[in-house]
């Protein structure tokens, strides 16, 4: 960490808004997306809320600008290198709260921090959680970040060294990706573990592969809200993904279940996700 304030990190990014969208590239309006109230990379999720309650955990999220939705039409850039058929339902604006304009406006800002002056954004997300690291022990709960909320960058496996080379031993960051090469159980830290996302991209043997070692893979199943999960996916345990977002307290070697979600039209998302989304009945 820099040693600064978090009140002379965020007047840095205020006075230093316009050159950092234009240096971002993003959409115009990222101009109009800065709050004018409090500025805080670090959320949360009705999710992670529950697993407050239910482990004693405290959890923020990153929630970033998801595949292309901070950019103009036309410009192939991406914070989900890996997106495919899940950017049609993608959480990070397809359901719940995340629908909403302000949500939008949020991630747009984050997004453009992160491409404009990348410096600025690691600086200000350390020092967040240093100040959630501290609410956590005052609550006597253990804190718990996941960087890549709504996007796959790879930033959370970053801030986790940062984390470990300023002695926070109590921070748990966790994240999913559909990169293999992070997924890899070996590439972990003791304060950094990675899900690995079922695709239309990805294949059995790879997934089969990461859970043999240890690792585990979220897959989003056909099933209603209200419905069971499956117990079991070829031959490895399901663990309802959608009860917690605590995943580093899983078992090793499960399938990480979750159910298909659309705020809008989940008959229509379903046929666009049609690649991406496992059918229950097929496990």
């Amino acid at each position: 960490m820099s040693g600064r304030t978090l009140a002379a990190i965020r007047r840095e990014v205020r006075a230093d808004w316009a050159a950092i969208v234009e240096a971002s590239g993003v959409r115009s309006d990222a101009l109009r997306a800065l709050p004018t109230g409090p500025m805080s990379l670090l959320g949360s999720a009705v999710k992670t809320e529950k697993g407050e309650a239910l482990l004693r955990v405290l959890t923020a999220v990153v929630y970033m600008a998801p595949d292309r939705e901070a950019f103009e039409t036309g410009d192939h850039r991406t914070l989900c290198p890996f997106s495919g058929d899940c950017a049609a339902a993608c959480l990070g604006h397809s359901a719940g709260r995340m629908i909403m304009s302000t949500c939008e406006r949020a991630r747009l800002w984050k997004t453009a921090l992160l491409l404009g002056r990348r410096r600025l954004w690691r600086e200000l997300l350390d020092a967040e959680v240093e100040s959630h690291r501290r609410r956590a022990d005052r609550l006597r709960m253990v804190p718990a970040v996941r960087v890549d909320g709504s996007s796959d960058t790879g930033e959370g496996r970053l801030a986790a060294m940062r984390a470990e080379g300023r002695d926070d031993e109590t921070t748990r960051f966790y994240d999913y990706t559909k990169s293999e090469r992070r997924a890899a159980p070996e590439t972990w830290s003791p304060n950094y573990s990675v899900v690995f996302s079922h695709s239309e991209r990805s294949d059995w043997d790879t997934e089969r592969d990461i859970m043999e070692r240890g690792g585990s893979v979220a897959i989003v199943f056909d099933t209603p809200i209200g419905a069971d999960l499956p117990r079991t996916y070829r031959g490895f345990d399901v663990v309802n993904g959608d009860e917690t977002d605590v995943r580093f307290y899983d078992s090793p070697g499960v399938v990480v279940g979750l159910r298909f979600k659309a705020a809008r039209d989940r008959e229509r998302g379903l046929v666009l996700a049609r690649n991406f989304v496992v059918r229950a009945d097929a496990t």
